[in-house]
């Protein structure tokens, strides 16, 4: 029975493997019924695949659903993505940009800037024009409290700090009477209230007569003011007592101007010695010392003084030139120690002239050349035939 029974399955026919199993099975029991030891017969299997074999065909692509892009294929454009603009045309009227030159290499390349070293402090920054500069209003009257308070109230809050080489505060006060004690409770005030040089301007103050009325005033105060500019007002600067005037031992003072000054007390400028220039225009007497020891100052023009005291310009030993054209009296000893002097010029009235005018300490020989105006020289020359001016190593003679 099945005696040579065989199951085929033709090449090509799709088969799934479990036909094929169910093939076997029934091949070995029909070999088993005949008696026979069970042979297989030759079978060709087919490849197979899960594929059906029939197959859907594919949707067809709508815009909604468009068909996938191949492997490798740009993305297409997002219809929701505007276009993108066509790039203007290079404008031929408009030349290309030049190809720079090749760097020359015999030009060595700029060098790089050294580090700041962190332990040198960068430079300060200056401070604006005008910052050290105060204008201080205050009672006519104000004593000491008073004048640091103004003083305060005018700095605002700024650092009081001094302002450094070659600078100075300018202060200019207003309304104080400097008669009786105020200069001094000044001069005390504005020393504590600042620091470094003080340029003091008290153009705008009263008071017709001033002096320096203390005069144990500290040296450290004196030497804080540099130059000082009095007003009209100011008509005589006063001594205090003996050797004490209104700006004696004022050691650093280089300028003073005081266009309403008509007497220059005693000792005033007494020991000034870095005065260099002094402005008294409308001055008539010089009181006993009024400049002596001012050793910086070179040059002196007083167009209005008829009176010079004894020592008024003692030991000058910068002391150049001396204009006196209205003087009538010149004191003894008025130009002692002045090695420096070679001029001194006077007016038409021939002044009397104390004992040594020139003094009589010994100094290196020298000739000062008294100028008088026009028509005067036979005169003077006349009036001094036998005066002796001082130290016998000293030549005097009259030009006009």
């Amino acid at each position: 029975m099945h005696k040579d029974t065989c199951y085929l399955v033709p090449a090509g026919t799709a088969a799934k493997p479990a036909v094929l199993v169910m093939l076997g099975v029934a091949l070995f029991f029909s070999a088993c019924d005949s008696g026979t030891s069970p042979v297989p017969p030759p079978i060709t299997i087919a490849a197979f695949s899960e594929t059906p074999a029939n197959p859907a065909a594919p949707a067809t692509p709508t815009p909604e659903n468009p068909a996938p892009s191949p492997p490798g294929a740009p993305e297409p454009p997002d219809p929701g993505m505007p276009p993108s603009e066509t790039p203007e045309p290079l404008d031929p009227g408009i030349p290309p940009p030049e190809t720079p030159e090749p760097l020359d290499p015999e030009i060595p390349p700029p060098e790089t800037p050294e580090p700041l070293d962190p332990e040198i402090p960068p430079p300060e920054t200056p401070e604006p024009v005008g910052f050290y500069t105060l204008t201080v209003p205050m009672e006519a009257a104000a004593n000491l409290a008073n004048i640091k308070a103004a003083i305060a109230t005018a700095l605002g809050g700024k650092n009081p700090a001094n302002p450094g080489a070659g600078k100075a505060w300018t202060v200019r006060i207003i309304g104080l009477n400097l008669g009786g004690s105020n200069l001094t409770n000044l001069y005390t005030g504005v020393a504590a209230s600042l620091s470094g040089d003080i340029d003091l301007d008290l153009s705008a103050c009263t008071g017709n007569t001033i002096a320096c009325t203390d005069t144990t005033l500290v040296q450290t105060v004196r030497d804080r003011f540099i130059a000082i500019t009095l007003g009209e007002d100011v008509k005589t600067l006063a001594e205090y007592d003996a050797f004490s005037g209104a700006f004696c031992e004022f050691s650093r003072l280089r300028r003073i101007h005081a266009p309403g000054v008509t007497r220059i007390g005693d000792w005033t400028f007494r020991l000034c010695v870095a005065l260099e220039q002094a402005e008294f225009p409308n001055a008539q007497s010089l009181g006993i010392g009024a400049f002596q020891s001012c050793a910086t100052i070179t040059a002196v023009s007083f167009p209005l003084v008829t009176t010079v005291a004894l020592n008024a310009f003692n030991t000058c030993a910068s002391l150049q030139t001396v204009s006196l054209p209205k003087a009538v009296s010149i004191g003894g000893y008025a130009f002692n120690v002045c090695p420096a002097l070679t001029s001194l010029t006077l007016g038409p009235t021939i002044p009397s002239f104390g004992d040594a005018p020139f003094g009589t300490i010994a100094g290196d020989p020298n000739t000062i050349t008294i100028t008088v105006p026009a028509g005067k020289k036979g005169a003077y020359e006349s009036a001094f035939s036998s005066k002796v001016w001082g130290r016998t190593n000293i030549t005097i003679k009259f030009a006009d």
